[in-house]
């Protein structure tokens, strides 16, 4: 019987550790993600190659002009992509 509780016990603390881990490895690469952005964000200029996430994934550019807060690119996605807009038609 307390070799069973104890095997329980085994197998409950593992998952924790391992979600555990998988939560701090998920947060790690995130606030690496952001300093590296952050680092980047000052030093863009006029023909940088650059990605931008939304929804479906990333899509990737060339810079054209950088202003205070906005950058004003040129974007590559696939033809398969894009769509009508509906309201502006």
């Amino acid at each position: 019987m307390q070799d069973t509780i104890l095997l329980t016990n085994l197998i409950l603390l593992s998952l924790v550790l391992f979600l555990g881990s998988f939560i701090a490895y998920a947060l790690y690469r995130t606030y690496k993600a952001e300093q590296k952005r952050k680092a980047y964000t000052p030093i863009m200029k006029h023909g940088d190659k650059v990605c931008t996430p939304v929804m479906s994934g990333n899509v990737r550019g060339e810079i054209l002009e950088v202003k205070d807060t906005k950058v004003r690119m040129i974007i590559e996605v696939p033809r398969s992509r894009v769509y009508p807009d509906e309201e502006n038609s």
